[in-house]
């Protein structure tokens, strides 16, 4: 629980510099600018590198890639339906799309289950999450904010994105062992995506932006913190009958509230930046609620 309230804490400094303008108003740019060039790729490298890909991680890292696009034919066919904006769209994708497997996934899990559960939340994060933000998540964010059809322009956009290019590099030296030094300056400098994250996205949060973005805002929350983990749930352990830890597990990683670096994704690329904030905020708070319902169906 220590994690969470880390989270708590840099929201309510984010949000609290904001409404007393002790900061400048452009001040979140700057930090995210910080986390995507600076935070993301170290933490990219760190881990991604890492990767060792086996018949055992297809349960929990498939639960990630099932999740994504799950909710992008669910988006798309409102989209169709309601005519939503396809920048609403692109947010709700990186935000119910994606879970805080990681930064809260994986405390939670040795807190509800036991430490020796973890690893199977590290098969949900790096091969799950993180590779589906890499490869599609990403790219799709670069399409819904580009102005320009040029898709030549939308391919150098996501080459020269920064944790693109650290995901490349990782598994280009993924079977050589790195300096000892460098990696722990990559993961302190890591390790600063999450609080810094969430000081942005209380910077930016605002109660007036509820009523403005009221209804996608329960559709996304709905999407994330109770379809998406009932449609993993009914897939791995009803219709696939497997109750191994495996599936229980990722079902409880499923259930986690929208992935930070999503979110932050989303808000750099003007995808909806209150509603990506809102969407983060209010995932982790429902979270206190949600997250022990599903450890409670888990475990009966």
């Amino acid at each position: 629980m220590q994690n969470l309230f880390v989270l708590g804490v840099c929201f309510s400094i984010g949000y609290l510099l904001r409404i007393t303008n002790r900061v400048p108003d452009n001040a979140h740019k700057t930090i995210n600018a910080f986390i995507l060039h600076i935070s993301l790729p170290a933490q990219v490298l760190v881990f991604a590198g890492n990767l060792t890909f086996t018949n055992e991680l297809l349960i929990p890292a498939g639960m990630a890639w099932i999740i994504f696009f799950f909710c992008f034919v669910v988006l798309y066919i409102l989209k169709k339906i309601f005519a939503i904006n396809n920048k609403i769209v692109g947010c709700l994708l990186l935000t119910a799309g994606l879970g805080n497997t990681s930064f809260l996934g994986l405390p939670l899990i040795e807190a509800f289950f036991g430490k020796e559960f973890t690893s199977i939340g590290i098969l949900c994060d790096q091969p799950g999450t993180f590779l589906v933000l890499s490869l599609v998540g990403i790219p799709i964010a670069l399409h819904e904010s580009s102005i320009s059809t040029n898709y030549l322009s939308l391919f150098k956009r996501i080459i020269t994105f920064p944790p693109f290019i650290a995901f490349v590099i990782s598994l280009s030296v993924a079977n050589i062992e790195l300096p000892m030094i460098l990696v722990k300056i990559l993961s302190r400098l890591g390790d600063t995506l999450a609080p810094l994250a969430l000081f942005s996205v209380g910077f930016q949060f605002s109660i007036g932006n509820f009523k403005h973005y009221k209804k996608e805002l329960i559709l996304g929350l709905v999407l994330k913190m109770i379809l998406a983990p009932l449609f993993i749930f009914i897939f791995y352990i009803l219709i696939l009958k497997n109750n191994s830890m495996y599936a229980k597990i990722s079902v409880f990683e499923a259930a986690m509230p929208p992935m930070i670096t999503g979110g932050i994704v989303a808000a750099d690329n003007d995808l909806a930046p209150e509603l990506a904030s809102m969407m983060i905020a209010m995932g982790v708070l429902l979270s206190i609620i949600t997250l022990p319902v599903w450890k409670y169906l888990l475990t009966i």
